[in-house]
This record gives structure tokens, C-alpha cells and sequence, in this order.
């Protein structure tokens, strides 16, 4: 029998990583718009550490159904790479995917709780200069013109920054 994760578990698995692959050399937004303006696209996967069935990757016999079912046993991950960490094993340790998690986690509450921002350059700069115009309209409206500083770097998480 398959110990799998119930939907409160799913839902609490993809929040603590803001929606985004945990593998730190991913980090694809797994959920984004559908066609349709009251539809979305979810691409991501809850994935078990270790595995939800006996002869499945990474098992531990020594877990209970309870243990295999709660998000202390459970990754948040696109397609590509939950097929990636059961296809490679021997890379993709328990260890390995639990300090995954870790850092996903860690990653996403830096991005609502300070300006660090890993965020691409392009996406900072689109975003910079949205906000400055807001800005600006602001200080406007209120009948004077204000001299503006650069804008600082803004929260994002899911993208790595890219080589320019």
C-alpha cells in the first residue's frame, strides 16, 4: 500500500517553497496562469524523501504509514526533477533532498521577509522602474517633484539569477 500525502500536506509542501522547484539548481515557479483568466497551471509535484511504498527509491523500512504521509517526509519539486531524484539515486540521497528542502525553504522566507532578491536582472530592472513610476506619480500628485535614489533590488525567489 502507498503511504501518500494528503492534500493539506501537498498544499503546506508547496507554500513553505513560495511555489517553486526546491532543487536549488532548478527553482522553476511550478504554478502560473491558465488560458483561462479563472484557471491556473500547476506543474509541480510533493515528492517523498523517502518512498511511499516498500521497493520504492530511498525506502525506510523504519518509518511508520504516519512518518512516510507528513511533510517532514516531503519535497516540493517540478515534473522534471521529481523524475530526476527517483531516476538517480545514488546522486539524489536522502540527505541530499532534505537539505534541498531546507534551503528552499530558508530561500522563500528571505524573500517576504528582507530586499534580497535573487530575482533576474531583467525582472529587477522591468519591476524598478514600475515602481519608481509609481513613485514618481505619487510625489507628483501631491504637488512637488522628488529627486529619486536607484531603486534597491526587489524579493523574488524562484528564478536564479542568469549570466548576462
Amino acid at each position: 500500500m502507498r503511504d501518500n500525502f494528503s492534500a493539506k500536506n501537498i498544499r503546506l509542501l508547496q507554500t513553505r517553497v513560495g511555489h517553486c522547484c526546491s532543487n536549488p539548481d532548478c527553482r522553476r515557479p511550478t504554478i502560473g496562469p491558465g488560458l483561462d483568466e479563472d484557471s491556473t497551471v500547476n506543474i509541480g509535484v510533493a515528492s517523498h524523501i523517502t518512498a511511499a511504498s516498500e521497493g520504492g527509491p530511498r525506502y525506510d523500512w523504519s518509518l511508520t504509514t504516519e512518518d512516510r504521509r507528513s511533510t517532514n517526509n516531503g519535497i516540493w519539486l517540478c515534473q522534471v526533477c521529481a523524475k530526476l531524484i527517483d531516476s538517480d539515486v545514488a546522486r539524489h540521497t536522502t540527505n541530499v533532498l532534505k537539505d534541498w528542502k531546507r534551503r528552499a525553504v530558508e530561500r522563500a522566507f528571505r524573500a517576504i521577509a528582507t530586499l534580497e532578491s535573487e530575482t533576474p536582472a531583467a525582472t529587477q530592472h522591468y519591476l524598478g522602474l514600475k515602481l519608481m513610476k509609481q513613485t514618481m506619480n505619487s510625489s507628483t500628485h501631491l504637488g512637488f517633484q522628488r529627486k529619486t535614489q536607484p531603486m534597491p533590488s526587489l524579493p523574488g525567489f524562484c528564478m536564479r539569477p542568469r549570466a548576462m
